[in-house]
């Protein structure tokens, strides 16, 4: 394999421009750096270029390994194979990036897989997933959880530093998307410890703010319910990260913990949670709208 040796970071491939990808595109147009765009909706990979002269848009995947760097921000693990090895994938390419930066929510067993075709290609491969909301990706305050090669890492690290206020070497594997799945699981579980929570208040006469302003300020407040406190309080459901999405995420942690002989009873059940949303039509909400369901199920109201 190549040594990764000089790498251009001024000109980025990105491939997926949805509800993560945009603004992490727009945040790297922000920090000065000009992107290569590729969508499968072109019109959303416009959408960003239009709005700024650093973004050029193309008709192909293989388009942006014109690049020294790629990043996907894809949807699942079909999209990222699709990217990559398609004909006109990144892969297939007469010129292939130096190094592929899938930030997208993956299982490890398919990101070794994906790796593993990266260095058929004489390409690196940064496995470096992340967490936090979309309004985080704007302001470039992600935290990343990057693996891989530990020249490649360095090499890009100024990269995702424009992308994340906490970047985390984690492993010279695929270790990052096996702890994105592990952070993704705690957050499941506490979000549901919420709303059941909330739900045992409001039959006791005790309000949503009230509870959480409780809640916030001791010793197991955290920043994700801060953060959540605004938004359960007005019951705002705009998606920070969809019940679809998380459904997905949901399916992988199974996958993982079957490869893995490892039994997650509390995250089966917050896997359900998240099925019967999307089977009542919730799946483009954010996940604070299963609080509704809490609230039905016990004769509590709604919002």
């Amino acid at each position: 394999m190549r040594s990764v040796g000089s790498i251009d970071l001024s000109r980025i491939g990105f491939a997926g421009v949805g509800i993560m990808g945009g603004p992490m595109v727009e945040r790297l147009l922000d920090q000065g750096r000009s992107v290569v765009v590729w969508n499968r909706t072109a019109d959303k990979a416009r959408a960003v270029a239009d709005k700024h002269d650093a973004a050029e848009v193309v008709s192909r995947p293989a388009d942006v390994a014109r690049t020294d760097v790629v990043i996907l921000m894809l949807l699942d693990t079909a999209a990222c194979e699709r990217a990559l090895l398609a004909p006109d994938g990144v892969l297939q390419a007469d010129r292939t990036p130096k190094v592929v930066i899938n930030m997208s929510t993956i299982d490890p067993l398919s990101s070794a897989r994906l790796r593993d075709a990266c260095a058929g290609r004489g390409c690196d491969y940064v496995a470096a997933p992340v967490s936090g909301s979309t309004l985080f990706a704007r302001e470039g305050k992600l935290t990343v959880m990057a693996s891989g090669k530990a020249d490649a890492f360095e090499a890009v690290r100024p990269l995702l530093e424009d992308l994340g206020q906490r970047v985390l070497y984690v492993g010279e594997a695929v270790e990052g998307h096996l702890l994105k799945l592990a952070v993704t699981m705690v957050i499941g579980a506490y979000s549901s410890a919420m709303y059941e929570a909330i739900t045992l208040c409001r039959k006791g006469g005790v309000d949503v703010a009230t509870y959480l302003n409780i809640l916030n300020e001791s010793v197991i407040g955290t920043a994700y319910s801060r953060y959540k406190t605004p938004a359960l309080t007005a019951h705002n459901y705009a998606p920070a990260h969809s019940v679809s999405g998380l459904a997905k995420d949901y399916d992988l942690m199974d996958l993982t913990a079957q490869s893995l002989g490892t039994p997650i009873p509390i995250t089966a059940l917050v896997r359900q949670q998240l099925r019967a949303a999307v089977g009542r039509g919730d799946g483009a909400l954010d996940m604070t709208v299963l609080l509704e369901q809490y609230l039905r199920d016990a004769g509590a109201g709604t919002s």
